[in-house]
């Protein structure tokens, strides 16, 4: 099965899904950034492929330990928004 591969900020909810139901494909939302040269954040297929949870890029790809922050640095709670660090 091919995937789609939406690359850089988050993908919101509307376009993921308006890509799958376009393409009949799933799509893999990945978070990186240029100074980086690789997936920060991403299903990991090839490893291992994991559910799609649409506005999530998955997982941390290694070598990286992501966490979740709230508005005062402190590590969120299991399923609440904040900011990647």
């Amino acid at each position: 099965m091919r995937h789609i591969f939406v690359a850089g900020e988050r993908c919101d909810t509307d376009t993921l899904k308006w890509i799958e139901k376009i393409t009949n494909k799933p799509v893999i939302d990945h978070w990186w950034q240029t100074e980086t040269g690789l997936a920060i954040s991403s299903n990991p297929i090839g490893l291992e492929t994991l559910p799609i949870k649409s506005g999530s890029a998955t997982k941390p790809m290694p070598g990286f330990n992501l966490k979740v922050l709230d508005e005062d640095g402190k590590e969120c709670k299991k399923g609440s928004l904040g900011i990647l660090f």
